[in-house]
């Protein structure tokens, strides 16, 4: 019940994580699918322009980078029978909230420090 309150207090901290692609999540997570720690990303092919009337096909040349899943970050801390025997509510404001919500302040500054991966965007 701690970890889905958790979870969901995660989920609603996020800000820029949350504008992350995520095209592939059902991807991961299936049974007999573990891909270990790193995990390679497929890039979008390029393409060049070409003139005149006359058909020049290309190749179509898919690449991938590897990312290596090195991080892992945690809040942890104790709590006695009787925090447990408050309502959820109540442990989720004194206890949970401050905990998750500067896990998701780092969650979102370690993506943002991946600006300086990102040549050109648009849209």
């Amino acid at each position: 019940m701690i970890t889905r309150e958790a979870l969901r207090v995660l989920v609603n901290n996020l800000v820029f994580t949350n504008l992350v692609e995520r095209q592939y999540d059902d991807q991961f997570g299936k049974a007999g699918a573990k891909i270990g720690n790193v995990l390679n990303i497929r890039k979008p092919p390029r393409f060049t322009r070409t003139d005149g009337q006359g058909l020049q096909l290309q190749d179509v040349t898919e690449t991938s980078v590897p990312l290596v899943l090195t991080t892992q970050g945690q809040r942890a801390f104790t709590f006695s029978s009787q925090d447990l025997a408050l309502n959820i509510d109540d442990f989720s404001k004194r206890f949970v909230k401050p905990a998750v919500a500067s896990l998701a302040n780092q969650v979102d500054y370690d993506g943002l420090q991946q600006y300086i991966n990102v040549w050109s965007s648009v849209g």
